[in-house]
């Protein structure tokens, strides 16, 4: 089975990054960020 990529968004500014991430049919018990990852 092939690996699904999610569509990714992303914005940056001087001060902050924003990122979206778009997933469906997906229930996250637990989400862990960091400077450098993003768990779930």
């Amino acid at each position: 089975m092939a690996v699904r990529q999610p569509p990714v968004i992303w914005a940056q500014r001087e001060s902050f990054l924003f990122v979206t991430i778009e997933i469906d049919d997906v229930k996250i018990e637990d989400l862990t960020a960091d400077s450098s990852k993003l768990h779930f």
